[in-house]
């Protein structure tokens, strides 16, 4: 069948006339199958390009989703990181005012002791 449709020969002929001209097709099989066979072979033919290709779109389209999704990951990652150090930042520099107010408290216990002696 598929040297049939190599050559082209389904082109001038019927799908009975090709039956009946090929012993090995009647003896074994019905018109009706040899039929369906022959358009299904057909047809995979000329559709087979448009398969590969459509394959290849979703598979990009894919791999393009799996890239946004990862470039988001990596976003979202930066984010954290810049929040977790200004987190840092910030108490750190609640920890100076906390100190500096100690110091201003001890310098004005100082000033108090030194002016009650």
């Amino acid at each position: 069948m598929k040297q049939d449709v190599d050559n082209e020969i389904y082109l001038n002929m019927t799908p009975k006339q090709l039956y009946d001209s090929r012993p090995e097709y009647y003896r074994n099989f019905e018109l009706t199958q040899i039929r369906e066979h022959l358009y299904q072979e057909v047809r995979s033919r000329k559709t087979s390009s448009y398969w590969k290709w459509r394959k290849e779109q979703q598979r990009l389209a894919g791999e393009e989703a799996a890239a946004k999704k990862k470039e988001a990951a990596a976003k979202k990652k930066e984010a954290a990181a810049k929040k977790k150090e200004a987190a840092a930042k910030k108490k750190e520099a609640a920890a100076k005012k906390k100190e500096a107010a100690a110091k201003k408290k001890e310098a004005a216990a100082k000033k108090k002791e030194a002016a009650a002696k």
